[in-house]
């Protein structure tokens, strides 16, 4: 009922008018009819969006306390055994893992009905792990990148959907030189080596998907045409590693080789990014070498890591 809204709740006996309720209501009567008006109320209003804020919180709190009952040791649940272990009334429990089967953090057996966790958990679960996985195995590498090359190096992966990459670890230089991959921060795979590198070893069937998504420049540098780019990204997968100059930060250039793992699999891409008024060929030749030569001690890392470090 909004302020002043007037609503009829059944007969009553008598014709009582006049009821102060409370401060935010009155009830009257008229012939026979019970009726309450709400007051208009800064307070009241206020004191209704603290109501609904506590009661969402609550919500998410039993909503995680679900899910926190599907371990590896009890990795499925019926809805009766979530009621009982949570105390939560079942029409409360049904809802809650209505919706998280709904964006696939559950998932339902069709015979048996019970639940387990969906594909989204897993993934969620996987890039916790490898945000902190990452930087425990590359950034002593990194460390040393940046001391021998005076630059700015990163590490980045793809996103689950292979939409994005995302940065997992960065070494910056005082060089005056502004990025837009920062730690946890994503850029479009279709613009800067650093993306390209990673984008040039996908299936052909995920490369056109993501120029149908449209190519839009970051700066006036950014390969837009398709032709172009499909050109480009053969051309680093041949050679096995990408150039850019200034496709997605102005003043800034970037070599990028790509991370294998024991399976040969591109599983991470390694940049190395200085400014562009030091650009030249000797210079980038030797930036490629010690990029290589870090991605070829990732891998070793890779390799002997006790978790994947990519999704199955």
């Amino acid at each position: 009922m909004a302020n002043g809204h007037v609503e009829p709740l059944g007969d009553v006996p008598g014709d009582r008018t006049g009821l102060e309720c409370s401060r935010h209501a009155s009830v009257t009567t008229r012939d026979g009819m019970l009726t309450i008006v709400l007051h208009s109320d800064s307070d009241f209003s206020s004191e209704v969006r603290d109501v609904a804020q506590i009661t969402s919180i609550k919500v998410i709190d039993k909503s995680l306390r679900i899910l926190s009952l599907f371990t590896g040791n009890v990795p499925e649940w019926s809805l009766a055994e979530l009621t009982a272990e949570t105390g939560l009334a079942k029409s409360t429990v049904y809802r809650i893992v209505s919706v998280l089967a709904a964006h696939k953090y559950l998932e339902q057996h069709g015979e048996t009905r019970r639940f387990r966790l969906g594909l989204r958990a897993l993934e969620l679960g996987w890039h916790a792990h490898v945000g902190m996985e990452w930087p425990r195995l590359a950034m002593p590498i990194l460390n040393h990148l940046a001391a021998e090359s005076r630059q700015t190096v990163c590490l980045q992966v793809l996103s689950h959907d292979r939409s994005h990459i995302v940065c997992v670890a960065r070494v910056p230089r005082d060089s005056g030189l502004h990025l837009i991959l920062d730690v946890g921060s994503t850029a479009p795979l279709y613009a800067g080596s650093s993306s390209k590198i990673l984008m040039a070893f996908l299936p052909s069937h995920d490369i056109d998907a993501i120029i149908a998504r449209g190519l839009e420049p970051l700066t006036q540098h950014t390969i837009t045409d398709p032709d172009k780019l499909r050109s480009n990204l053969a051309a680093s997968r041949r050679a096995g590693y990408s150039v850019s100059l200034q496709e997605t930060d102005i003043g800034a250039a970037g070599v990028s080789v790509p991370v294998l793992d024991a399976h040969n699999r591109v599983v991470a891409g390694l940049t190395i990014a200085e400014p562009i008024s030091k650009v030249d060929r000797m210079g980038m030749a030797r930036l490629l070498e010690l990029a290589q030569q870090g991605a070829r001690a990732i891998s070793r890392e890779v390799e002997s890591a006790e978790w994947p470090l990519v999704p199955n």
